[in-house]
């Protein structure tokens, strides 16, 4: 069964929509076919179009008028379009306000006061008697029934959507503590890899640092191992032979009582010059010094070294000198010397041997001497040899 046509459209502020409700509800009860948005618009179709078929086809129009209706632009608009169709506009005066110029000169309805004859009033204008079709009380309590299920219903949807919304958000919330945990953990994994892309680098850097200092090293051996055997042949070549020391150079010791007669020569040896001598012999001194030419006449003095040159020491003195200094060269000097006096000894106990040898055999004597004594002779003869040799390489 189709749904009855609209009396009336009830126009309203979104400030009122309670007592717009409450008022469509009443009308309802009463069986007065009013149409509100709130009521009649089916879940899943479009808002505006509803609205605008709702009032084309009503041929009423019930306006709430309150502060916030009066300033309304849709409410406004509906008013516009309900004059201008020709339609029956019943203004509804919910609160003091300040009716707009189109309502001015049309009777309204007051709800200020008494609300009950405000809506007898409504229904009697709405060609609706209050006791139409002889209503019961049953019939007006199962709908009033079915408003509070319905209404009981739409709220239950109310509190699902409400619950609905705070899951939401709360899964927004967990989403978004997720989403920065994951950022800062991408955080975290850009740190650590860019601390072990250096510590690789620097792995890297050491390793070639080691391998270059192992090269190196290998070339220092080898150029070591060159250079050893570069130095080895000359080892073991012949020693070049030194030559021997040059003569010491005499130097013209200055007379005391006639300048003109050459003085004993001083000896100095070739490599000590002393710092006493002329700058012509201090500048080359591997040269020999030799004295100066006498003069030809008595004008030209005889150059002759200063007299300040240091006296010559005694022996003694130089002796005690190396005993201090160097007493162990000195010991090697004593036990040299004591061998070679028993050296000397020995040599000269061979020749006596030796003469007395020949005596015994000039004098006939040699039956005396046996073979034995042949060969310890010729023994002698060749361990004085021996004897004669080392002495003379001693010497050397």
């Amino acid at each position: 069964m189709a749904p009855p046509l609209p009396t009336a459209f009830v126009s309203y502020s979104r400030d009122d929509k309670e007592f717009a409700r409450k008022l469509a509800a009443d009308l309802k009860a009463a069986r007065a076919p009013v149409w509100l948005d709130q009521l009649d618009i089916p879940p899943g179709r479009p808002w505006d179009i509803e609205v605008e078929d709702a009032l084309t086809a009503s041929p009423r129009m019930l306006v709430i008028l309150s502060p916030s209706s009066a300033k309304s632009s849709p409410v406004r608009n509906e008013i516009s379009f309900a004059q201008e169709s020709g339609k029956t506009i019943i203004p509804v005066l919910y609160k003091d306000c300040v009716v707009p110029l189109q309502l001015r000169r049309i009777q309204y309805i007051d709800f200020r006061t008494d609300y009950g004859c405000a809506l007898e009033t409504l229904l009697t204008h709405l060609a609706i008697p209050a006791d139409a079709d002889k209503v019961t009380r049953d019939e007006t309590a199962d709908e009033a029934e079915r408003e509070a299920e319905r209404l009981t219903q739409a709220e239950q949807h109310r509190a699902e959507h409400d619950a609905e919304m705070q899951l939401l958000r709360d899964e927004s919330e967990r989403l978004k503590r997720e989403a920065e945990a994951l950022r800062t953990e991408a955080a975290e994994r850009q740190v650590r890899d860019a601390e072990m892309q250096r510590l690789k680098e620097e792995s890297e850097r050491l390793r070639q640092e080691a391998d270059r200092l192992r090269k190196e090293a290998a070339e220092r051996e080898a150029a070591e191992a060159k250079s050893r055997e570069a130095v080895e042949p000359q080892r073991t070549r012949a020693p070049e032979r030194i030559p021997a020391p040059e003569p010491p150079v005499t130097v013209p010791k200055p007379a005391k009582a006639n300048p003109w007669k050459a003085a004993a020569p001083i000896l100095v040896p070739a490599k000590e010059v002393p710092p006493e001598l002329p700058k012509t012999v201090q500048a080359n001194s591997s040269a020999p010094w030799k004295p100066p030419a006498a003069p030809t006449s008595p004008a030209q003095p005889l150059q002759t070294a200063p007299a300040t040159a240091k006296p010559e020491r005694l022996p003694y003195e130089v002796l005690l000198d190396d005993i201090k200094n160097h007493p162990a060269r000195m010991v090697g000097k004593g036990l040299k010397g004591l061998g070679l006096g028993v050296l000397y000894i020995a040599g000269i106990a061979l020749f006596g041997f030796l003469i007395f040898v020949g005596y015994r055999l000039v004098t006939g004597g040699l039956g005396l001497l046996t073979s034995g004594s042949y060969l310890a002779g010729l023994g002698l003869l060749a361990a004085g040899a021996l004897i004669l040799i080392v002495i003379n390489k001693l010497n050397r």
